[in-house]
């Protein structure tokens, strides 16, 4: 009877070794988790500023270029426009 209990006290010391270290390895694995998360955020947001820089400074004038043209073009066809409509005035007066 002495030996069951013996043996008993020994399984369930190892029990609690047992339950200790994979109490340590979870929770290294839930800090791990965690951080892994909090970088892949960082990640996400240097890869978002960089496009918004490399935008404004590579692409972004470009753009104004063709909004300019197409700005100038605008304003070349109200011209034309206008002046055919007093082209048609002057013979007509």
């Amino acid at each position: 009877m002495d030996e069951d209990i013996e043996e008993l006290k020994e399984l369930v010391k190892k029990n609690l070794q047992m339950t200790e270290d994979t109490h340590r390895i979870v929770r290294g694995m839930r800090s791990s988790a965690r951080w892994g998360r909090f970088f892949s955020i960082v990640w996400w947001l240097v890869v978002l500023a960089v496009s918004g820089a490399t935008y404004y400074i590579y692409v972004q004038p470009y753009v104004q270029q063709v909004e300019n043209a197409y700005t100038n073009g605008k304003n070349f066809e109200t011209q034309v426009q206008d002046f055919f409509k007093n082209f048609g005035q002057k013979f007509t007066q």
